[in-house]
């Protein structure tokens, strides 16, 4: 429980800071540490939430196109998880490490209009849009017989999250409809799903996601892992909320259902808010027979900036204050 919670919190501000001091003192790199003494799905969580986000991603899509067969749904859900900047460092470090051209190699795998979409994305730059001159040629794209799948690809791949916010409202407010929906019905497929992945605002989309890689038979957990590392705190929370609200469950409910043992306090610790993570861990560190007085110290330390919301997710979770529980299992000046 320690070393997950202490990976799956770890702040992306003091990542590299974290992996250089380890070796330092160790000896050893972290991730080698985890490989070495975890193991299956549990290892891969903890070795993704300890890598750099944006190498991650980097390997993850190599992965995804390696060897027999591509894994589709994997390359929709890290290329449309990505903003504009993250797209260009994540080209960057590919062509680094693996010596080829990420846009070239998806270009390989896939064909179609998934392919022209996913090519767009990759090598549209930002630029300034006409809004309502936008929403009329969506329009103009979907309406009558046929569909223009080259002006769906123009329109929609090349767009900031916020220009998407921006015609997706305006587009419902002109046409009274949803833009998501109008294009679900007009696509289909691979090339659907990129769509309607940079469609729907961010935090949508992810709750989208992990509901595909938990829902039905058997469980995607390459996707489900891909997804809930490295959120920081406010798509944790984005998450939880949004989740509730489109499919009227619980998010971490539906985790814990459908995975077990230490891969599914990975998860759960993954997208749970950190306080709430800290909170797991103090009590870890004080239950059972005497005081891990260490890991005690070292998560009131780790925990100090958001103590407040430490105390109340504590409380809230065991029915008791986290002062009394440390009364009782502490004594002195530590106490103190």
């Amino acid at each position: 429980d320690t070393l997950t919670a202490l990976v799956c919190t770890i702040p992306d501000e003091f990542r590299a800071e974290i992996h250089h001091t380890y070796k330092e003192r160790k000896g050893t790199s972290l991730l080698a540490h985890i490989e070495s003494e975890t193991s299956f799905n549990y290892k891969k969580v903890l070795l993704m939430q300890a890598t750099d986000p944006i190498y991650a991603r980097a390997e993850a899509l190599h992965r995804a196109m390696h060897g027999a067969g591509t894994d589709e749904q994997q390359l929709i859900r890290i290329v449309t998880d990505s903003d504009y900047g993250e797209r260009k460092q994540i080209m960057e470090v590919y062509e680094k490490h693996y010596n080829k051209s990420l846009v070239h190699h998806i270009d390989t795998e896939i064909s179609g209009d998934f392919k022209k979409a996913m090519h767009a994305i990759f090598t549209s730059d930002m630029a300034e849009y006409d809004l309502e001159a936008d929403v009329e040629a969506l329009d103009e794209a979907m309406r009558g017989w046929g569909t223009d799948e080259e002006a769906l690809i123009k329109l929609i791949c090349s767009k900031t999250t916020n220009q998407m916010n921006d015609i997706r409202a305006r587009f419902h407010e002109k046409k009274g409809r949803l833009l998501e929906e109008w294009v679900k019905s007009e696509t289909s497929g691979y090339f659907q799903g990129v769509l309607l992945s940079l469609i729907r605002p961010p935090a949508d989309q992810l709750a989208h996601a992990v509901r595909h890689c938990i829902q039905g038979f058997g469980t995607d957990d390459t996707g489900l892992i891909t997804l809930v590392a490295h959120l920081p705190e406010y798509k944790r929370m984005a998450l939880i909320k949004r989740y509730s609200e489109i499919f009227k469950r619980d998010v971490l409910k539906d985790i814990a259902n459908d995975t077990s043992g230490d891969y599914k306090r990975a998860l759960l610790a993954c997208v749970k808010p950190a306080p709430q993570v800290w909170a797991d861990a103090l009590k870890g560190a004080m239950k059972g027979l005497g005081t891990a007085d260490g890991l005690l110290i070292n998560f009131l330390v780790l925990a100090k900036e958001h103590m407040d919301e430490v105390r109340a997710e504590f409380e809230a979770a065991n029915k008791k204050p986290l002062w009394k529980w440390i009364d009782g299992d502490c004594s002195g000046d530590y106490k103190d």
